[in-house]
């Protein structure tokens, strides 16, 4: 794959023409992972707003939950998902401490300066239907002040330095009542 740029949301990503199906093959952080775009379709992201990009987003990352790996971004797609209903602040919750706690553990987070890898952070967003950075980190204050994370995950402008316990799986049934006020 070549390096490149996301068409939807034009961050860094690797990119693969495929012939056989006269499309791209992306794999984008920001975009939450592998997807499949063809030119013509791609044409038409550029007028869609910072919250319709995420909510394809979302889209995207719904289907590699349900263990679609490439999913096909069409324009019937694109037009499904800008009409969406933005997450629910609770799904957004439980997405970011399942992926803190996928993380933890593995090379992702970091003692350096450096924080966490920038494609660490791009994930994050995409998991949660966030345009920027800047809400992943109200959330983990939040989650931080509701004792719902350790204390020692350290949020800063370069992102998570450290997080010294792993919370387990959380899902819907999870009582998330005091931080969703």
């Amino acid at each position: 794959m070549e390096s490149n740029r996301c068409m939807i949301w034009g961050t860094k990503a690797s990119i693969d023409y495929r012939n056989q199906d006269d499309c791209w093959l992306i794999y984008s952080p920001r975009a939450g992972g592998l997807y499949q775009i063809s030119e013509k379709v791609a044409c038409g992201l550029r007028s869609l707003t910072p919250l319709e990009r995420a909510k394809l987003t979302t889209w995207l990352v719904n289907r590699r939950y349900e263990g679609e790996h490439e999913p096909i971004v069409t324009q019937s797609i694109i037009e499904h998902s800008v009409n969406a209903k933005p997450l629910k602040e609770k799904t957004k919750i439980i997405r970011l401490l399942n992926y803190i706690d996928k993380i933890y553990n593995t090379d992702y987070l970091s003692d350096s300066l450096s924080g966490i890898k920038q494609e660490c952070q791009m994930q994050m967003m995409a998991c949660t239907e966030s345009v920027l950075m800047n809400d992943i980190f109200k959330k983990i204050k939040k989650l931080k002040h509701k004792n719902l994370i350790d204390e020692n995950l350290t949020v800063s402008e370069q992102g998570i330095l450290y997080l010294r316990k792993s919370y387990g799986y959380i899902n819907e049934e999870t009582d998330l009542s005091a931080v969703l006020m």
